[in-house]
């Protein structure tokens, strides 16, 4: 879909990967497009496509149980943060936007702030346990930027 709405722009790269803590493969759970036909009823597919994390308990905690069922898995492949960047020659950003279901934290702690300095950085921390949560308040403090939380 992203390449479909924004590949022929020329402003984007669109990569399928996953950014994670090291390079390889890995598995992604999501919601599967036959949901309806294995439960026997009617699901909202596509209202239950954004739930996607390569940690499958992030997606059954957004699931009621009966619900578990209808999850599937792939193989994806992952890149570091700076295998994606230097992958792609990337040297500025203006803003960095994680959304990564759970993964935001794994994703953030790989930031080299030194080397490309984002005028604006966002990321979910609601989904990080209180410990991961302040360990990126700290890296954000320690880079230099303002920590607001909405």
């Amino acid at each position: 879909m992203l390449a479909h709405n924004f590949g022929l722009t020329g402003r984007f790269r669109i990569e399928q990967v996953a950014v994670s803590q090291s390079s390889g493969e890995t598995r992604i759970y999501y919601i599967a497009e036959n949901a309806s036909e294995r439960l026997g009823r009617y699901v909202d597919v596509p209202a239950l496509r954004g739930i996607a994390s390569l940690d499958r308990n992030h997606v059954l905690k957004h699931l009621a149980p009966e619900y578990h069922s209808i999850t599937e898995s792939d193989t994806v492949e992952c890149l570091t943060v700076k295998e994606l960047l230097k992958h792609n020659d990337i040297k500025q950003i203006d803003l960095l936007y994680i959304d990564a279901q759970g993964h935001d934290w794994i994703i953030l702690q790989q930031f080299d702030f030194d080397f490309v300095r984002p005028k604006i950085v966002l990321f979910e921390r609601d989904q990080l346990d209180k410990q991961d949560q302040e360990a990126a308040r700290n890296m954000i403090q320690d880079a230099g930027y303002k920590m607001n939380a909405v």
